[in-house]
């Protein structure tokens, strides 16, 4: 499919940016991943709720 619309920013632009946290909730924090987060991922992913 052609692009209709011209990029607003160019390609790349805000790859050196950090990516944004977001506060939601009662203190919890939405944020990017990390490699440390890999252990917990993979147990959550082992609940029968959560692959339902």
């Amino acid at each position: 499919m052609p692009y209709l619309v011209a990029p607003a920013i160019p390609a790349g632009a805000l790859a050196a940016t950090g990516q944004p946290t977001l506060p939601v909730a009662t203190g919890a924090v939405l944020r990017p991943w990390l490699l440390t987060d890999a252990n917990a991922v993979r147990e959550a992913f082992r609940d029968p709720a959560i692959q339902h």
